[in-house]
């Protein structure tokens, strides 16, 4: 169980002042995290904490576990932090949860939900790159994959969930990964809404994602043989060894 100090605390507080990203005196979107090899147990803590305000993000696959993500604003000190976690803690413990993980504050990537994700730079250069890019190319596709906001495909319909490894029965929301003829996995990503519609008519939801947060996501499935840019249309495939030398760029 994450057993974060209230020194510690204190010193990230202090260091969120100093970013100014944040204005620490107001209520702020807080996410918090817990892992269990178990999907069920998961679900009975998500509808335990939704009862309790909580908004549910989602339940995930992620290497050999499984992870429930909540939010929920509310204006912290590292005082009442420290006893929020205490708290969670004891509700990880309760439902027999492998770990409560801690906290962070949601990205900023959330203020791409409300508005219309555009990679219109991106998707011009993969238009015209055919076959191997001149050095001119791949200096602008680097680019613009890094500063790339993409549409992650998750599924909440039980005709288009995916198993968990560890369950039967599949997860609330789970990523859709894709396939190549021999099998091997690929996370698609999608540079707009359009794209993703071309791909799958199945009742599929879009979560924006970063490209630096997708880097490292995507690295950490450990059976993901890479990804692939609009798998729909003119797709354009990044395999793991491009996708650590982009997120080593993000680093």
């Amino acid at each position: 169980m994450a057993k974060i100090s209230l020194e510690e605390l204190k010193e990230m507080f202090a260091d969120l002042r100093e970013e100014g990203e944040w204005n620490l005196d107001e209520p702020l979107p807080w996410g918090y995290f817990f892992t269990s090899r178990e999907t069920e147990k998961l679900e009975r803590a998500a509808e335990a904490l939704t009862e309790q305000g909580y908004t549910l993000v989602g339940i995930f696959d992620a290497e050999d576990s499984v992870f429930l993500h909540v939010e929920k604003t509310e204006h912290h000190t590292p005082e009442t932090l420290f006893a929020r976690n205490e708290e969670l803690n004891a509700l990880a413990e309760k439902f027999g949860l492998d770990s409560y993980e801690g906290m962070d504050l949601a990205s900023e990537i959330e203020d791409f939900e409300e508005e219309e994700v555009d990679n219109s730079e991106l998707v011009a250069i993969l238009n015209e790159i055919e076959e191997e890019p001149t050095p001119e190319q791949r200096e602008r596709l680097t680019e613009e994959l890094q500063a790339a906001v993409f549409l992650i495909p998750v599924a909440n319909d039980d005709e288009v969930a995916v198993e968990s490894e560890d369950s039967d029965e599949p997860t609330a929301i789970n990523l859709v990964i894709c396939t190549d003829d021999e099998g091997a996995e690929f996370m698609p990503l999608f540079t707009d809404e359009a794209s993703l519609r071309a791909w799958t008519e199945e009742p599929v939801a879009a979560v924006p994602m970063s490209s630096e947060e997708a880097w490292e996501f995507i690295l950490a499935q450990e059976d993901c043989s890479g990804a692939v840019i609009n798998p729909g249309g003119i797709s354009f495939p990044l395999d793991r060894e491009m996708l650590k030398y982009l997120n080593d760029l993000s680093e």
